[in-house]
């Protein structure tokens, strides 16, 4: 079998059903290699790499299957580098594929050859891995090696360069041995005897899960161990749908943004378990270090790397997740208080659940009540719309997986996602984004359009840089600078790009036209929804440096504040 029918085959024996890329000279045999299995995997043309990169990593983020994207040498794979960095930040597993004409690399030379280019030195330090092969002698063992890093351990993105003179070359695959990736040491023993321990003596615990869980495939198992101990459970932003369906043990996302009740229930804990969780707060930060002083914290992650961020009274261990969950399930951890500290819990939840659910929140909340069964999965931007979206997710009665740029943050994402993750699961998706973000990648919506994709597109529109315009009110004193239609930003006329992709138009102001335009829309068909903000409305909810954890602004009236330390 040659090697570029070989690398097809492989992607399908992997359950992979859509690739995603724009063709260049150096790869055309791969493409052509793809169209001969068009029945079994899917060759999705995008009109920017940038994007054929992020629908690669909407399709693995739905699914944690196997993300791919290709691109040509040159320009054509740099312009995936983006979506290549936030797969790698995010842990996304993934495999870009290029090709190269030219076996010689000298570095002596600025150009080789036009767009010949080595692209080893430059995503060496954003992939698990990053190979250049050369000759067929090593493709097989290196193709197998990829895929094994990507997959293995902290997943994430790898990167094979392959020659374009090999395309056509025999594979012998049972002449090369295959590639072992070596066992890590895993002190899920270790971790599991402290957490049972330490829950023994513990009267106010909390879990905290972060996208490890996910990754580790123990959503049901964190739920079922969380309810069988009556422990509350809250979690990074990102990963708030893990307990979507878990109302009863959920108890929000925590952060310098996060939901009110959850930052109140954290400041009273005096154990934190933490599965999965970065724990990505600055090192400096008094409003969360100070919990620590008080609270005991068991950190468990499969990247021993994260424990370099040192912080006061945690015990740290290496280890699968899995592995710990698998170890304590069938223990019961007898425990004084427990319904004591859920009740408290509870109540906190109770009075502060509107906290912080003005406009857009309520408008973007309805929504998404009125989209959980026409869709089966969320996909949200960069910018206040984030946050907006997961307030209003916490509200909603939607129990769908939402996807975000977690932490590289890369604003314009959504649509490339929204693109794969309706690959992956073959259902409607909503895509909820910025008038900002939304201008950084419209090309896109003529692959929606064309191929009529179910997506539905929410345009926050506050015709502004929002986050931006956020810090310069509180760091310059509202001294606006290219983030206002005064100060150099301005927004196309949505309603006429729309029709010009083809795409059905609707306009929203309010919950009530919300109410009366959305019913009436065909899901089936490319959606696109102008939801209008004001402008003037900022991100409100957020902890101001060295503030307690559970003092956020703006305020809370004082009879709430009252009926809080009564509890």
């Amino acid at each position: 079998m040659k090697v570029a029918d070989y690398l097809v085959d492989y992607l399908i024996n992997m359950k992979v059903t859509d690739v995603f890329g724009i063709p260049g000279g150096v790869v055309l045999d791969f493409v052509y290699a793809l169209n001969k299995r068009k029945d079994e995997i899917k060759t999705n043309l995008l009109y920017h790499e940038q994007n054929a990169g992020f629908a690669a990593l909407g399709y693995a983020q739905s699914t944690q299957k196997m993300g791919v994207a290709f691109g040509t040498k040159g320009p054509g794979i740099l312009n995936l580098t983006t979506a290549i960095a936030e797969a790698y930040y995010d842990s996304i597993p993934s495999l870009f594929i290029t090709a190269h004409s030219l076996s010689d690399t000298d570095d002596r030379m600025r150009t080789i050859e036009d767009q010949e280019i080595n692209v080893i030195p430059i995503f060496s330090s954003i992939t698990k891995y990053c190979v250049r092969v050369d000759n067929i002698n090593n493709f097989y063992s290196e193709l197998i090696k990829c895929i094994s890093i990507a997959n293995s351990g902290r997943k994430g993105p790898v990167v094979i360069d392959i020659s374009s003179k090999i395309w056509n070359s025999e594979v012998f695959e049972n002449k090369i041995k295959e590639v072992n990736i070596k066992n890590e040491k895993n002190d899920f023993k270790l971790a599991a005897a402290s957490i049972e321990k330490n829950l023994k003596i513990s009267k106010k615990p909390l879990i905290l899960i972060g996208d490890g869980v996910r990754q580790a495939g123990v959503e049901k198992e964190i739920i079922e161990f969380s309810r069988k101990n009556k422990i509350p459970v809250i979690y990074s932003r990102g990963s708030q749908d893990i307990m979507a369906s878990n109302s009863d043990m959920a108890f929000g996302y925590v952060g310098s943004h996060g939901v009110r009740y959850t930052n109140f229930i954290l400041s009273e804990a005096d154990l934190l378990i933490s599965l999965g969780n970065r724990i990505s707060f600055p090192i400096g930060s008094k409003s969360f270090l100070n919990i620590f002083n008080k609270c005991k914290l068991i950190r468990c992650d499969i990247d021993e790397s994260e424990f370099i961020r040192e912080i006061p009274n945690s015990e740290n261990f290496k280890c699968d997740i899995k592995d710990i969950l698998q170890e304590i399930e069938n223990k019961e951890i007898k425990r004084e208080n427990v319904h004591e500290w859920l009740d408290k819990c509870n109540k906190i939840k109770e009075i502060l659940w509107n906290a912080d659910t003005d406009t857009p929140i309520k408008e973007i909340a309805y929504m998404l009540d009125i989209f959980k069964e026409k869709t089966g999965a969320i996909v949200g931007d960069v910018g206040n719309n984030e946050f907006w979206l997961s307030r209003a997710y916490e509200l909603s009665s939607n129990e769908n997986k939402i996807l975000f740029s977690r932490s590289f943050g890369k604003m314009g994402n959504s649509i490339g996602k929204s693109i794969g993750a309706h690959f992956a699961l073959n259902k409607g998706i909503i895509c909820f984004i910025g008038d900002q973000g939304l201008q950084m990648n419209p090309q896109e919506l003529q692959f929606i359009s064309k191929n009529k994709l179910p997506i539905i597109i929410v345009v926050i529109n506050n015709n502004s840089s929002g986050m931006i315009k956020s810090r310069q009110i509180r760091r310059y004193n509202s001294e606006f600078l290219l983030t206002t239609t005064e100060t150099g930003y301005s927004v196309v006329n949505l309603e006429k790009l729309a029709k010009t992709y083809d795409f059905e138009y609707i306009q929203i102001e309010s919950t009530e036209e919300a109410k009366n335009k959305l019913m009436r829309c065909n899901y089936t068909k490319p959606l696109f929804i102008n939801l209008i903000v004001d402008e003037n409305i900022d991100l409100n909810i957020s902890l101001p440096i060295g503030n307690n954890c559970k003092e956020m602004e703006p305020k809370l009236n004082e009879k709430i504040y009252e009926e809080l330390e009564k509890l």
